[in-house]
């Protein structure tokens, strides 16, 4: 199961995208499927695209309470309509998914300096962790 679901809803605010909570959380688990280096995962990659198992999306999602194939090809149609992904639709009727450079508008970055009220610019190291 996926432990953890990062967002960065700043970000998608900016861009105007019409992904709600649930989309966002799907396009979160496919840039984590689509950047790793497990062997099994880069097995399954072709040309740059990585084969996208729906059942396993369902297993390691549970709380988007998402039980079929179809609620999921919706999405992954809304994720691409938004041009985050790209997709391929293999003759056995797998989909493999691509990231495209839209998505690097989606990192979450941490500024290196605050201000203050007084507009003193403060280092981040000056805080304690």
């Amino acid at each position: 199961m996926k432990y953890a679901i990062n967002i960065n809803q700043y970000a998608l605010m900016k861009l105007k995208s019409d992904l709600d909570i649930t989309d966002c959380s799907m396009l979160e688990y496919i840039i984590d499927l689509c950047t790793s280096q497990n062997r099994k995962v880069s097995l399954a990659r072709v040309d740059g695209f990585t084969l996208l198992d729906y059942k396993e999306l369902i297993r390691q999602m549970p709380l988007l309470k998402i039980k079929s194939k179809s609620a999921i090809s919706l999405r992954i149609k809304k994720i691409k309509d938004e041009r985050f992904i790209k997709t391929l639709m293999s003759k056995n009727g797998n989909i493999f998914v691509k990231l495209t450079e839209k998505i690097d508008k989606l990192k979450i970055t941490c500024p290196t300096k605050v201000s203050n009220k007084n507009n003193n610019n403060l280092n981040i190291a000056d805080f304690k962790l």
